[in-house]
């Protein structure tokens, strides 16, 4: 018998869809997927359409998502992001009636192991099976802050429905399609889907363990050592054996990994990027520090939504090696660092803490101002020998014109890393 995933994607996220399928394909076998999908282009079609092989696996079921157009929209704009396809998780026992149980998996999620254990859970009188969304910090107590907030009933448990391995027959006995979409269109929701799902299905729930579901967003908001101790006690020795160790990568937040280059969750992505259909194209990573930056004075008429997004800039510059390009930069490298900016001093201080690379040289075209003996003029890139250069800047014109200059000194466009360019 085999067992049963299903997905769900519009246009915009066909890619990530193709990409999230790639890294299943690679990891479990024995599987039928449907793909349910609103409104695709002919070429996106053809993309998934790529998937099978052949092998008549992966079916795309088309859905015209006009059918939700009565559900009003009021979830709170930070959260705009998440789309109008989710909504079709609410009709799955009905799409998918002759499917007794199926695993459903978000698009931007990445299959990083053996999964197959999950289908072996009895969901006997039970809706779902799902983990406590580690975003929600009540849940590591259980006194879930987001469970207290549905309308009409408290949840001491508020789970993420990017995984959810459902009991489709359990939830047609139940009439739980209609339960779902009434509670979406008669109480406040403050995510999208999730709110009504955590509402309507958790009532009959199996915890998963957050290996099944582990929000990568979480590197984002705090450090490997606040992720390691509040949600793993400790036991992981580095930021690459955590993410390792978990079988499902969910790569959450308005940032996508695919857009924007973040450091574990853009390298889980592209290892199975280069492995699908899209290995051809090539993506240009944008900086999520620089694009926030240039939205500042946007956000000046909004002091709340400033004051939030300087906050998130602010971390991110402190927590700046979760950007440092070790898949461009092998360990033991020699490298010069250019420039010695605030991000400059970082990586030079952290280099030098965790002897990744060997610092040959710090240079800076203002080294004459700086009361710091180690840091010189970039005329001696001439003079010594080295594996790469990386420019320690995030301003691109600044890093263009570093660029440009060392292109003039001969250097090998190859040993110049920028830090978002790719």
């Amino acid at each position: 018998m085999k067992n049963t995933l299903v997905y769900i994607t519009d246009e915009n996220y066909v890619m990530p869809t193709c990409v999230s399928v790639t890294s299943l394909l690679s990891h479990v076998n024995n599987i039928t997927i449907y793909i349910l999908c609103d409104r695709i282009s002919p070429i996106s079609k053809e993309y998934l359409e790529q998937l099978d092989k052949g092998a008549n696996i992966v079916h795309l079921i088309e859905i015209d998502c006009n059918v939700f157009q009565d559900i009003k929209e009021d979830f709170t704009e930070e959260h705009t992001y998440v789309t109008r396809t989710s909504f079709f998780k609410f009709h799955l026992p009905n799409i998918l009636e002759n499917e007794d149980t199926v695993l459903y998996l978000d698009s931007d999620v990445i299959v990083n192991g053996d999964i197959s254990e999950i289908f072996s859970l009895d969901l006997t009188n039970k809706y779902v099976a799902s983990v406590d969304d580690i975003g929600d910090e009540g849940n590591k107590n259980g006194c879930s802050v987001l469970g207290k907030k549905l309308a009409g009933v408290q949840r001491e448990h508020y789970f993420n429905s990017g995984v959810m391995y459902l009991n489709l027959a359990e939830m047609r006995n139940n009439n739980v399609s209609e339960k779902l979409i009434y509670y979406r269109t008669a109480y406040h929701n403050n995510f999208m889907d999730q709110d009504a799902l955590n509402a309507v299905l958790g009532e009959k729930r199996i915890i998963l363990p957050i290996k099944f579901n582990f929000l990568m967003s979480q590197f984002d908001l705090k450090t490997f050592d606040e992720v390691n101790n509040q949600l793993f006690d400790g036991k992981y020795h580095s930021m690459e054996e955590c993410v390792n160790d978990q079988l499902i990568l969910h790569l959450t937040g308005p940032y996508k990994a695919w857009k924007y280059y973040y450091y574990p969750s853009t390298n889980v992505f592209l290892k199975y990027y280069r492995q699908s259909s899209y290995n051809a194209k090539k993506i240009n990573f944008l900086s999520p520090i620089c694009f926030l930056s240039k939205q500042l004075i946007e956000w000046e008429k909004n002091y709340n939504r400033l004051l939030k997004k300087y906050k998130y800039i602010h971390k991110c510059k402190v927590n700046m090696d979760w950007h440092f390009p070790r898949e461009r930069i092998p360990k033991g490298s020699k490298i010069i660092l250019y420039g010695a900016g605030e991000i400059g001093k970082f990586f030079n201080y952290k280099l030098k803490e965790n002897a990744y690379c060997d610092v040959v040289s710090w240079v800076d075209t203002n080294y004459m101002n700086m009361n710091d003996p180690n840091i010189t003029s970039p005329n001696i890139i001439t003079e010594i020998s080295f594996d790469y250069i990386l420019i320690a800047v995030s301003r691109d014109n600044i890093v263009n014109q570093i660029y440009e200059s060392l292109l003039k000194l001969n250097v090998d466009a190859k040993k110049i890393i920028k830090l978002f360019s790719e």
